[in-house]
């Protein structure tokens, strides 16, 4: 499918989407709010040195499968019991391994608390691989109705179960819990949207072509993700838990825009990419059509919330996190270009170039860890310097390499952010100001002024610099609305 048919059924996947998530991450966000409050920057610091290594394992154990069957053109149901099966046997291995290997990992982080953390979330690997087949058919088909309600229905799910549990005084267990319910629903609840039964298989006759994609797709996610994580593993080692819990939590608050947007549009442009990869004319105009919209609402959304993060740590979270202010400012400056160069590399693993996105991974991952080491003799706050420095030279570096096999130059991107930074730095003026005049309000009344203040600058600063990217915007999420509403007149 191409053309109209399929620009309907992708702005409609997006729609379900972002409107199911956004949803379902205001409860997350409100929820996490309150576990914050709840738990201690230690708690933390030991879930995000688990993650360091069960994400990793993550990666190797889906080997890029689930993504073979998203971009390959045709599939076979053989071929596609085969992954299933070997997805079985390989995630039933990681899982015995990490159970064995947690007590070598207690002793390298000199935290013994950590070895049942690691052995209990082993077990979710046997639970992703039930899941990894219906998921991805589910993409392939662009079922992001279903996929959605899933994701809200788990997610929230495993949130609430983690709030309880954190009231209860379980400490990072409500996390760990949490987690593991939410991926057990998530499972049972996308095989009963797929409305078939696939059986396994455990032969591996004529798999070559999945096999070599995956491999290609899981050696750049690994490349990734390691570069993602040096920073967590420097301080860690050379900073303690508590600097870690304080560090990491700084920059998922900061990252959870970017992950909540990528994870809305990054699945429905890969899968909308793979369709017409061998349109390299159509897939570039997507492409600067993706980034202008990212761009619309990431600037405002993170550069606000660099603004505001003092008094809203301060009246959410409280006084215990107020050392990561500096951290999440810095890091949420930045994150509007990471997430430029996400849509970028999966603009260009769905046209079959996965080769490009994982060199480029690779100069990241062998430039991260110096400068990671030098940044924490300075702290929290010298990670977060390094975070934010590396991210621009790693956009770069991924443009000039990726936009050629566009059809696009790096120039057509920047120009696709220019007008959306502009405001959202007027904005950003206009908001710091605000804390000056109201030194002696009161947090909450100070920073409802500061999101009014922001929200109507910013609204009037894309009206005047960027009224066409708003049209466009309204037109693509909300197509039914804008056609009745009178504020066309104004608009246009």
């Amino acid at each position: 499918m191409t053309g109209p048919g399929l620009k309907h059924q992708v702005m409609s996947s997006l729609r379900w989407t972002a409107s199911a998530k956004l949803v379902g991450q205001l409860v997350s966000w409100a929820i996490t709010l309150l576990v914050i409050r709840l738990l201690v920057p230690a708690d933390y610091g030991l879930m995000a040195l688990a993650n360091v290594v069960i994400g990793l394992v993550a990666i190797v154990a889906e080997m890029g499968f689930g993504a073979s069957l998203v971009q390959t053109a045709n599939v076979e149901r053989s071929r596609v019991a085969q992954i299933f099966g070997v997805a079985l046997i390989i995630h039933a291995g990681i899982c015995a391994f990490l159970f064995a290997i947690a007590p070598l990992l207690g002793r390298y982080f000199d935290e013994p608390r950590l070895v049942p953390v690691v052995q209990v979330l082993a077990f979710q690997f046997v639970i992703v691989a039930a899941g990894l087949v219906p998921n991805a058919m589910l993409r392939r088909e662009l079922r992001y109705k279903a996929l959605s309600m899933i994701e809200i229905t788990s997610g929230a799910g495993g949130n609430l179960l983690t709030l309880v549990l954190a009231w209860m005084g379980y400490g990072v267990w409500s996390l760990v819990l949490g987690g593991l319910a939410a991926a057990i629903a998530r499972t049972v609840l996308q095989h009963a949207a797929l409305h078939e039964r696939v059986m396994p298989s455990f032969s591996l006759r004529g798999a070559s072509s999945f096999v070599s994609f995956g491999a290609s797709v899981t050696v750049t996610r690994l490349l990734w993700y390691a570069f993602l994580q040096t920073d967590i593993v420097i301080a860690g080692k050379l900073l303690g838990k508590d600097a870690v819990g304080l560090y990491s939590v700084a920059v998922h608050l900061a990252s959870l825009p970017m992950q909540r947007a990528a994870s809305v549009v990054n699945d429905v442009a890969f899968s909308a990419f793979a369709r017409i990869q061998h349109d390299r004319n159509a897939v570039g105009v997507n492409v600067r059509l993706a980034v202008r919209q990212m761009a619309l609402f990431a600037f405002p959304t993170l550069w606000g919330l660099a603004c505001v993060a003092p008094d809203l740590v301060h009246l959410v979270m409280g006084d215990a996190w107020l050392p990561a202010v500096v951290p999440l400012q810095i890091v949420a400056l930045a994150v509007p270009l990471r997430m430029t160069g996400t849509i970028v590399s999966t603009a260009t693993m769905s046209v079959g170039r996965v080769d490009i996105a994982m060199w480029t991974t690779l100069i990241g991952t062998v430039l991260a860890p110096p400068l990671f080491f030098i940044g924490s003799r300075h702290g929290i706050i010298g990670l977060s310097v390094v975070w934010a420095a590396i991210t621009p030279i790693m956009l770069i570096i991924n443009l000039y390499r990726a936009l050629p096999n566009l059809g696009l130059a790096p120039l057509d991107v920047f120009a696709e952010m220019a007008r959306p930074a502009l405001a959202a730095s007027t904005m950003a003026a206009i908001v710091l100001a605000v804390p000056i005049g109201l030194a002696g309000l009161h947090a909450a009344p100070r920073l409802a002024v500061e999101i009014a203040a922001g929200v109507l600058v910013y609204v009037a600063m894309t009206l005047l610099v960027n009224r066409a990217q708003a049209v466009e915007a309204l037109q693509l999420l909300a197509p039914g609305w804008w056609k009745r509403t009178r504020l066309r007149r104004f608009i246009d």
